[in-house]
């Protein structure tokens, strides 16, 4: 694919909004606090039903603002943003998150220092409904066996990991571009939410990108602010699990090598069996859109394949780079 650089040095800064009135403004200043100043600012609204947008274009005359008709998700809305962007990196931001002053351009210099780091993130801490906390959230990423996320750990190194700062997913644009495996379609648009994040981390990686923790970078986040701080899947809408549970099917299917897969399905065959009797002891109805995302991955599986193909086709690395990336199997 060809990669245009439409500014070189410049940072397209994506803050997807959804009802996030309590967040937004916040999360402006502090981007308009950065020590780094080539940026530009697109808000991209999806559908909000309250006063949040008015806010912006009141307060923030300057920024653009792309307003939907309706909820397009978060892969679709960011896309919408990066399509409408001009930089050479991007920054994608959730309204409820909060940068320190260096993120930016901490970032930046990691991505001068090797031109294959592609995506760079640090330390996620607490945000509450008062104050910024020092409470760390997560770190970096790796993946369990089971292919759930996992932090590894650390907090004070510098490393390579699969995915960081999810809430605020700074990435070189030449990466996002290559690791598309449709036009315009860089978070994959079918997840609408949930998993994007690692969809995008295992393409990138299957691409022959690093990803880079450092943690003098900085973000706070009122976790599941757009759910009502709801953080455990549980307790989530019914519609956000079922979407949770097919992502993480479509993940697998999509983007594990077969080299890796198939020595594994017979431990993630069993875990399914317990995540069933997991649900069906503590939460039924989240038994009932586990069925029912089972349901979907299964009348999409025609299209999971042909996206499969795309992907895997494209692999620059060997199933053992992609395994360092996998710790344990729960």
């Amino acid at each position: 694919m060809n990669v245009i650089h439409k500014n070189n040095g410049l940072v397209s800064i994506v803050i997807l909004n959804w009802n996030g009135l309590a967040f937004i403004k916040q999360c402006i200043e502090s981007v308009l606090l950065q020590e780094y100043s080539k940026y530009e600012i697109i808000v991209v609204d999806n559908g909000s039903t309250d006063e949040s947008i008015n806010i912006v274009k009141e307060n923030y005359p300057t920024i653009t603002v792309i307003q939907n008709e309706k909820n397009l998700g978060f892969a679709q809305g960011m896309n919408i943003g990066i399509q409408a962007s001009s930089g050479e990196y991007l920054l994608l931001l959730n309204e409820d998150a909060y940068l320190e002053r260096n993120f930016i351009l901490t970032g930046v210099l990691e991505f001068e220092t090797d031109p294959k780091i592609g995506w760079a993130g640090g330390v996620v801490r607490e945000m509450t409904s008062t104050k910024r906390c020092e409470t760390v959230i997560n770190t970096a990423f790796a993946l369990r066996g089971r292919f759930q996320l996992k932090s590894i750990g650390t907090v004070h190194d510098r490393e390579r990991s699969l995915i960081a700062s999810p809430c605020a997913m700074l990435l070189r644009r030449e990466a996002l571009i290559d690791s598309a495996f449709e036009s315009h379609n860089w978070l994959d648009s079918n997840y609408f939410a949930y998993w994007e994040d690692t969809d995008l981390g295992l393409r990138m990686l299957l691409r022959g990108w690093k990803c880079i923790y450092n943690p003098d970078m900085c973000v706070w986040h009122f976790v599941s602010g757009s759910v009502s701080g709801k953080q455990s899947l549980v307790d989530k809408p019914k519609r956000f699990r079922r979407m949770a549970l097919r992502n993480r099917h479509s993940t697998i299917i999509k983007d594990v090598p077969s080299a890796v897969l198939i020595p594994l399905i017979p431990k993630l065959l069993f875990i399914e069996v317990l995540i069933i009797i997991y649900y069906a002891v503590f939460s039924f109805s989240t038994l009932i859109c586990n069925f029912q995302a089972i349901g979907d991955t299964i009348l999409n599986s025609r299209k999971l394949f042909r996206q499969r193909a795309i992907i895997q086709s494209r692999t620059q690395i060997s199933p053992l780079e992609f395994k360092k990336f996998i710790q344990g199997v729960l």
